[in-house]
């Protein structure tokens, strides 16, 4: 037979053990919390694709009527220069090329009868302004291989547009009536 002074002892060690045993599990749980809960944890992945594309919301430049050797540019914002964003999703460099403009003698090809340089339309729209832009005026290509207009143009919209300025003299020798020339500008990624 088991004394009563026994039977005490082995509860007050049931009770120690036990009251271990909660603490010990408490302690565990307050540091894997989602152990208790049965909660587990996940990943979302995306991967964003890349994107070259390029709109001109000014498409147009109109010189309206000039005279022999007259000589006008976009600088002074009459008319509007060309404005280039990039819509996409990566920085993109952007090259010019044109069709022939002018039938004058002196002004056929690529010539300084009609050229283009290019600035920021929006405060950082590029890397470096000094490398990444033509901050001089360059002989438009005439039917050619494209150049710069424009390196790493920035694809956020609060920095992704440019302007490209064009300037053009009428030659001595240009035939009166309307004149045109098809301006392309082409992006890949920078």
């Amino acid at each position: 037979m088991v004394s009563n002074n026994t039977l005490a002892g082995l509860i007050v060690v049931a009770i120690v053990v036990s009251l271990a045993s909660v603490i010990t599990t408490v302690n565990l749980a307050s540091r894997l919390p989602m152990a208790l809960t049965g909660g587990v944890t996940g990943v979302t992945q995306v991967t964003v694709a890349t994107e070259i594309t390029i709109s001109l919301p000014i498409n147009t430049v109109d010189f309206g009527t000039m005279y022999v050797n007259d000589v006008d540019d976009t600088t002074d914002g009459s008319p509007h220069a060309f404005v280039i964003q990039n819509d996409g999703s990566v920085k993109v460099n952007v090259t010019v090329n044109a069709t022939q403009l002018w039938s004058g003698t002196g002004a056929t090809g690529t010539s300084s009868y009609y050229q283009f340089k290019s600035e920021c339309n929006e405060t950082g729209c590029v890397t470096d302004e000094a490398t990444d832009l033509v901050s001089s005026w360059t002989n438009m290509p005439i039917d050619s291989a494209a150049v710069k207009v424009v390196d790493r143009l920035d694809f956020v919209d609060s920095k992704d547009a440019a302007n490209v300025h064009i300037k053009i003299t009428v030659p001595s020798d240009e035939p009166a009536g309307a004149k045109s020339s098809t301006v392309t500008f082409t992006s890949v990624a920078a």
